[in-house]
């Protein structure tokens, strides 16, 4: 009985440690279960984690700002959104997503702009949305 006990208490710190050894892409995997139930708030939270850990995670900034364009926090959209697009500016769901927050403050032309930066980098369906609001 000893032994046993001794044994959990050795082991025992071992479980503890590695609940803090979370990487980025955890939280962030975490985040995107809970995006995906339209858990946003609780999403931000696991993408605020994955910043905390790695603050040059660019898929960390652009889902959290996904998450707050759907929760009506465009503003907050466009900075996560510019942050990620810095971090790595060759990924054209970014300025997309950005675009459609702007054009929810109404910032048709910056909007606009973003489309077709999304376009020129391979989004096609960036050129309907051109279509749609642009022209």
């Amino acid at each position: 009985m000893i032994k046993k006990l001794l044994i959990i208490l050795l082991v025992m710190p071992l479980f503890t440690l590695n609940s803090y050894s979370q990487t980025a892409k955890d939280y962030v995997n975490r985040g995107n279960t809970k995006s995906m139930s339209k858990d946003y708030t609780g999403a931000i939270s696991e993408y605020n984690k994955a910043i905390e850990i790695d603050p040059n995670y660019s898929d960390a900034y652009h889902l959290r700002g996904t998450c707050k364009s759907d929760l009506g926090d465009h503003r907050g959209a466009i900075i996560d959104l510019t942050k990620a697009i810095n971090l790595n500016p060759k990924e054209p769901m970014r300025y997309t997503n950005r675009g459609l927050s702007k054009l929810a403050l109404g910032q048709k032309e910056e909007a606009c702009l973003d489309f077709s930066k999304s376009g020129e980098l391979g989004y096609s369906y960036a050129y309907t949305l051109i279509k749609i609001y642009c022209n």
